[in-house]
């Protein structure tokens, strides 16, 4: 939202749209594509131990959520989430 704190952005987004309080570890990246008005931060977070089973899909945000491993991850949505993961192993 506009005049929100970038952080405080991405805490907000992963509660609306998973029911997660997660905790942020750093900034992975800013992505923009050309055409596009949109500028993309993407955090590296983790969920605590007593939020692992508060994983909740919200229905008038998302259609399902679910946890993955790195090696099973479905189709990812948009074009920029390949560069996303490829930017956090790296810097993993």
């Amino acid at each position: 939202d506009r005049g929100e704190q970038v952080e405080a952005a991405a805490l907000r987004e992963v509660k609306e749209e998973t029911n997660l309080d997660v905790e942020l570890e750093g900034l992975i990246g800013l992505y923009s594509q050309e055409g596009n008005p949109h500028v993309l931060a993407a955090y590296a977070a983790t969920v605590p131990d007593s939020q692992l089973r508060s994983l909740l899909a919200q229905p008038e945000e998302v259609s399902e959520v679910a946890f993955f491993s790195l090696e099973e991850l479905p189709e990812l949505a948009f074009s920029i989430d390949k560069q996303i993961f490829q930017d956090w192993r790296q810097q993993r």
